[in-house]
């Protein structure tokens, strides 16, 4: 798409006199503004007066371009929304790093907590004090310390020198912007000396999820008050004023004084708890091992705990009394993996203690602290009488993930933020060794591609996403910014990568020496390249941080493309890949040209070798390589497994012929490689590097397809063609066609959840989510007799995992009362959110015009939701719901969010018309509303180009593997010859019934599809 610069308006310098008139200043406005009411008029009149169709006809194109320098070129457009300015917006530079010159040494910290009513106007706060032993580096007379939101007392700051002499201070300041307390000293201090800084200070208990903050679990009256707190990324500075960046680690003395109805926890064993006065104790705590602030923990309640003793170590889980069974299961895996990471990396967890706290109100999920992990409750907590599989995979992941941080985050710190995929990259890759050690039946490895590694591919294939993983930032908004998914599942993603060029016993043994030189210290990226690089000598040799730097510091990842010259040559090449074909990098971020280092792993048909593949590196040129032994009917295939980070595109030949070997022996390839080959197709295909159809060819043997990955990988590309074809005649092929592909994956798992292991579980929730999506008869059956007993004995037995699709499947294929069930169940406030939730969402799944539209205007539920809930279930709820935003945009002041949203469905160019008309009616829009506008434009545009390439393809590949005749689809109420799974026959509208005598109805085509269709094919037909 050509990208136009909105010309210039005219201003008031263009207005001149001309030689032998003269016209008075009063007169020309009035002109004027006759003369531009005239033209409003005029357009007004023409822009709703209807106009034949003809050949001739102008369509203004989504932006609009600059005047051409012939008048009669230019045509009249409606006015749209001025073009947001494009590229990086930078930030101000950033100054306010710590210097070198002091760092800390030993923190003594005391905080006294106020949470009781008799604590009168000092209830919901914190006392506290602190002295900092300083080491001095190089001369100075400054000293910068990080604080924010703290009351100091000025009067009682003072510095001391190591002998306990007073060190006279000149002047005190705070840097708000930086969020430092300056110290200036009246002389220097001296390089080599040791300094003590005390400060007393005071601040509130909040319910800000930050700092030391306040928690609280029951319901009133019965409210019970807690203290937890959250210092990382830089919230430490609001507990006391500290040295708070994570290279100037120290060590730390921690006393907490608090009432004796509750018990303090800190990152050290308790030490002594000393009754000082009333009911106060007084809680002091071991010296802590050295460690940077952003680890500190504190945690003031009256939980109850769990233990169990293993040699010199106590493990303790705490939760409020009502929760603290239910984490039974955090304390027995938590032993056992803190147990396996000791002996896999041969560094033993090195403090005797470690406490896992459920705390109330976690916003962070989880945090790592050393000796004290404290987690949000849904994270920690899993009781089987009650919460599903689900939340017991869910526990054991967020577990296995904070105490991997014991060796990668809290051991071996990263020096800045910049390099924050040290830590929680390898937690999350780790994460995978964790949980496969104690649930070994999961084979929770297999997952990594359908959850880090999709969820890292995904945010890396858009510009607005990517990033480099290595990212330099300084302000804590930028800090802030880095927790996303590039640093968690890319970074993961990128641990991974490692196995693609160098040897497992390589990775390991580098990983432990990289965890034995730098631990308690910190290191960069370059540290682990370079103890990588050294664990390689004497195997393959590899230049590691050549490799890497490619694939860390630059956004996103390259697809490979495997071009066969002739039956013993491939020539391979790469290019970078965005998931939008119009998407591009505007140079925001550093690159060499957007070229990696790419290790390349391969095999071939003539003798598959999955676990000791062929290697070679591609880079700037393209690479010859020589299959020797090859025939013309053998494929080949790369990146083995997925292990580097990069997605491979073939010629439709090889793609073929591994469509081939799909249906004809599918485990000669390993389950991981297929579902990275299906993934990599679909993916290909969006962008158009590859053909839609050579994606789905790879789907033709799913119905001998039972691996879990696989089909996982699987439905998380149906998205796309769904939404596509959705309002198309070829939609009902493709319902036919996954009805009877997951018809035998659905058949051998069935409605019964005591059966099989926790794979089955999952599998089982999907097999039974696509089949009733796709209208295979027994699941449609199930799902309607379950719901049906709801609605006669108002007992609802419906499984939680699959109530979303029972609602939708019996509303969808039942008729009024199934749909005024759960309008009843939702109005008369029955349940909490989330069942109300679901019921709302199922509700738009009806194909019923007259119910669709009662549900729009029903002023029991927000507009935008109910828009929400139906456009995406079936051609005529789009249809609906996009005609009521348009009629009713202003009159109920919904969001521009609401329209951009619909994007995702829109691929014709009476949408994209009907978008710019809106767009040109609300012209005014603000400037981020205006990009909204502009990124739904490409988006349709994208589908668009889609559809013109692949939807023709898509037909005739539907009718062939099913064995369809063109002739029959075109032919008014003629039926297939391929029998459907038969679904209770419904009518929609007055098309005819869904099932014709255990057929599939040619007209099962909603009669709003047909109609847009032939919209589309009027105005391809016009050009």
């Amino acid at each position: 798409m050509m990208k136009y610069e909105m010309s210039e308006p005219i201003g008031e310098d263009s207005i001149k006199k001309s030689d032998g008139y003269y016209i008075s200043k009063k007169s020309l406005i009035a002109i004027v503004t006759a003369f531009v009411l005239l033209l409003v008029g005029v357009a007004v009149l023409f822009y709703f007066i209807p106009r034949p169709s003809n050949e001739d006809e102008v369509v203004c194109p989504s932006v609009v371009p600059p005047p051409s320098d012939d008048p009669e070129d230019d045509i009249e457009c409606p006015p749209m929304p001025d073009i947001p300015v494009e590229g990086p917006t930078e930030s101000d530079p950033f100054y306010g790093r710590l210097s070198e010159d002091i760092k800390p040494k030993h923190y003594t910290v005391w905080l006294k907590i106020y949470l009781d009513p008799k604590d009168a106007t000092k209830q919901y706060s914190f006392d506290g004090n602190v002295s900092i032993v300083m080491h001095v580096y190089a001369t100075t007379n400054t000293i910068k310390i990080h604080v924010r939101d703290l009351n100091l007392y000025h009067e009682n700051t003072y510095l001391t020198d190591s002998l306990q002499n007073d060190v006279a201070i000149s002047h005190l300041y705070e840097d708000e912007v930086n969020q430092f307390y300056v110290i200036e000293t009246a002389t220097p201090l001296a390089a080599g000396e040791d300094y003590i800084f005390h400060a007393n200070f005071d601040a509130p208990l909040t319910l800000n999820f930050h700092g030391l903050y306040r928690s609280f679990y029951g319901t009133p009256p019965n409210v019970v008050d807690l203290v937890a707190s959250q210092c990382q990324s830089v919230a430490a500075r609001t507990i006391f004023p500290c040295f708070d960046e994570p290279s100037f680690k120290a060590t730390f003395d921690m006393i907490i004084v608090h009432r004796d109805k509750r018990h303090a926890l800190s990152n050290m064993p308790v030490i002594n708890e000393t009754n000082i006065e009333d009911d106060w104790i007084e809680t002091t705590f071991e010296t802590s091992l050295v460690m940077p602030t952003y680890l500190l923990a504190v945690v003031v309640s009256d939980f109850p705990s769990l233990d169990l003793v293993d040699g010199d170590l106590t493990f303790r889980v705490w939760a409020q009394p009502d929760y603290i069974t239910a984490a039974n299961y955090s304390l027995h895996i938590g032993l056992k993996m803190l147990r396996f990471f000791e002996e896999h990396y041969g560094i033993p967890y090195p403090i005797s203690k470690l406490d896992m706290v459920a705390i109330p109100q976690f916003l962070a999920g989880a945090m790592e602290n050393w000796g004290l992990v404290q987690y949000s409750e849904g994270t920690m907590i899993y009781d089987p009488e009650v919460n599903t599989p689900s939340r017991k995979q869910t526990v054991a992941l967020v577990v296995a993930h904070e105490l991997a941080h014991k060796w990668f985050g809290n051991l071996v710190t990263m020096d800045w933020w910049e390099h924050i995929w040290l830590n929680e990259g390898f937690a999350s890759f780790v994460t995978y060794l964790g949980v496969d050690h104690v649930e070994p039946d999961w084979k929770y490895w297999d997952s990594f591609h359908v959850l880090d590694m999709a969820s890292a591919y995904t945010a890396d294939s858009r510009s607005s996403s990517a990033r480099p993983l290595i990212l330099p930032v300084g302000w804590n908004s930028e800090i802030s910014s880095m927790f996303d998914t590039i640093t968690y599942s890319k970074g993961a993603a990128i641990c991974r990568h490692f196995r693609s060029f160098l040897d497992e016993s390589v990775i390991h043994n580098g990983i432990k020496d990289y965890l034995q030189t730098y631990q308690y210290s910190n290191t960069v990226s370059d540290d682990l390249w370079a103890i990588l690089t050294r664990a390689d000598e004497g195997f393959k040799g590899t230049d590691v941080k050549m490799v890497m730097d490619s694939f860390t510091l630059m956004a996103g990842h390259p697809i490979v493309t495997v071009n066969r010259t002739d039956t013993n040559t491939v020539i391979v090449e790469q290019t970078y890949f965005l998931t939008d074909p119009i998407d591009y990098y505007q140079d925001q971020y550093p690159n060499n040209g957007y070229i990696w280092h790419v290790p390349l792993t391969y095999t071939d048909s003539s003798y598959p070798n999955f676990l000791r593949p062929k290697e070679d590196w591609l880079y700037k040129d393209p690479l010859v390589i020589n299959l020797a032994g090859l025939k013309d009917q053998d494929w080949v295939l790369f990146n083995i497994d997925k292990w580097g980070f990069y997605r491979v595109n073939y010629d439709d030949d090889n793609w073929q012929k591994l469509a081939n070997q799909f249906k004809t022996d599918h485990t000669v390839i390993t389950d991981q490689s297929r579902a990275s080959t299906i993934d990599d197709a679909f993916k290909a295909a969006e962008p158009f590097h590859t053909d839609v159809i050579n994606a789905l060819r790879l789907t033709e043997y799913l119905d001998k397809e039972f691996e879990n990955v696989v089909w996982e990988t699987v439905l998380t590309n149906l998205d796309y063609t769904h939404r596509m074809l959705l309002r198309t005649a070829e939609f009902y092929l493709l319902e036919v066609y996954w009805s009877q592909k997951v018809r035998p994956l659905y058949e051998s798992l069935g409605w019964d959840f005591s059966l099989g292991g926790h794979l089955d579980y999952f599998q089982r929730i999907s097999a039974i989510e696509t089949a009733c999506t796709y209208g295979t008869e027994d699941c449609v059956t199930q799902a309607l007799e379950q719901y049906r007993h709801w609605m006669s004995t108002g007992v609802n037995d419906i499984r939680d995992e699959v109530r979303s699709t029972v609602y939708c499947t019996a509303i969808r294929h039942g008729g009024l009362d199934e749909w005024e069930f759960a309008h009843a169940q939702v109005t008369n406030d029955t349940f909490g959110t989330t069942e109300t939730d679901r019921l709302q969402s199922a509700m738009g799944c009806t194909d019923k015009s007259w119910l669709l539209q009662r549900y729009l205007e029903d002023e029991n539920f927000a507009t935008s939701t109910v828009i929400s809930n139906i456009r995406g279930k079936s051609a005529v709820g789009y249809s609906l719901a996009w005609d009521y935003t348009m009629n009713n945009f202003e009159k109920l002041g919904l969001s521009y969010k609401t329209v951009w949203d619909f994007k995702d469905y829109m691929n014709t160019q009476y949408d994209l018309d009907q978008l710019n008309v809106f767009g040109s009616r609300n012209s005014n829009m603000s400037s981020d509303s205006a990009k909204g506008f502009y990124d739904a434009v490409q988006r349709v545009e994208t589908n668009m180009d889609w559809m013109n390439k692949n939807k023709d393809s898509v037909k005739q590949w539907l009718l062939q593997v099913m064995n369809i005749s063109a002739t029959k689809t075109a032919t008014k109420g003629a039926t297939t010859d391929v029998p459907r799974p038969d679904t209770p026959s419904r009518q929609l509208t007055d098309q005819g019934p869904l099932i014709v005598d255990g057929k599939l109805g040619a007209n099962r085509i909603p009669r709003i599809s047909e109609e847009l269709y032939q919209l589309q094919s009027h105005r391809k037909h016009k050009g």
